[in-house]
């Protein structure tokens, strides 16, 4: 799968890095390497006219002054995969970004999930998964219980995360 995202401002980038490195050393989790950039995503899809993609997000780019994002606690997806991430608090201007991103780039994207559709999208900075079961996330949790995951973040970029199958990367 492919996905459309923001990377973190530089600060917090460091700072969600820091903690999959203490829960992959402390746990073992790992998983989350899969994807090893800090980012929340707008879209994903299992294909993308690439092309037209990244024109159109250079244009989105110019169009869309950078803004903040705030986040608030801990989340979890549940399920036979579950997923330990921060919640992005969804604000008008957040979800009017989404929208036009999704409405300029839905001709080039193929086979979309619906999870990330404007009335399911749950935007969200993960913090543990694939090989995170119901024992380690127990763990996971009691580990960041304290942390305070109330940020500010500025964002003033969209990427590409290309999986060509073997690794991701930014395209």
């Amino acid at each position: 799968m492919h996905a459309i995202v923001s990377l973190l401002d530089e600060h917090h980038y460091q700072q969600v890095e820091n903690l999959w490195a203490e829960l992959r050393n402390k746990f073992g989790l790992d998983g989350i390497y899969k994807t090893p950039y800090p980012h929340f995503s707008y879209q994903i899809a299992e294909e993308y006219d690439f092309q037209r993609v990244e024109d159109e997000l250079k244009r989105l780019s110019r169009q869309i002054p950078s803004f903040s994002i705030r986040t608030s606690g801990l989340g979890i997806f549940t399920g036979t995969d579950p997923v330990l991430y921060v919640p992005i608090v969804r604000s008008s201007l957040l979800d009017s970004i989404h929208r036009t991103l999704l409405t300029r780039i839905s001709n080039a994207a193929n086979k979309t999930s619906p999870y990330y559709g404007p009335d399911h999208w749950i935007p969200h900075i993960t913090i543990a998964q694939w090989n995170l079961d119901k024992n380690l996330l127990s763990k996971a949790i009691s580990y960041v219980y304290d942390y305070n995951f109330y940020w500010t973040i500025q964002v003033n970029n969209f990427a590409i995360i290309e999986d060509d199958g073997k690794r991701q990367f930014i395209k």
